[in-house]
């Protein structure tokens, strides 16, 4: 994980009596073990991305079974969901929209390139690690 000033904090210390640390992000392993998982799948794969703000520590994989696209999220602590999603072009790309619509407004959209962004009402508020 790239530490970025404002991003808010990977871990978080204080002394009570001794210096106590507690990790809120992915470490080192986790990410690699969640990585490594995430890459091992025998899917028919579009791409592997990561979350890997603090705090969240989430793979999204997007793959395609029985002529149907999913979204698959993996979540630190090994839990997960899965969502039929629906597909349309756009200029940029796909846009992507969970089956049957987001009570949010939330949607995603996959580039030309692969690169993986989460939008909403207010646009764009989230891109992804590249993983695959």
């Amino acid at each position: 994980m790239n530490p970025r000033v404002g991003s808010g904090a990977w871990a978080k210390t204080h002394f009570d009596p001794e210096l106590e640390v507690k990790i809120l992000g992915l470490t080192a392993e986790e990410e690699e073990k969640m990585v490594r998982a995430a890459k091992s799948t025998p899917r028919d794969v579009v791409g592997i991305w990561m979350d890997d703000r603090p705090y969240v520590g989430t793979t999204v994989t997007i793959y395609r079974e029985n002529n149907k696209l999913y979204l698959e999220s993996k979540y630190k602590d090994g839990s997960g969901s899965t969502e039929e999603m629906t597909e349309s072009q756009s200029t940029v790309g796909s846009k992507l929209v969970e089956k049957g619509g987001n009570s949010h407004g939330e949607y995603f959209v996959l580039d030309k390139k692969g690169n993986l962004q989460a939008g909403g009402n207010n646009g764009i508020f989230l891109k992804y690690k590249k993983l695959k």
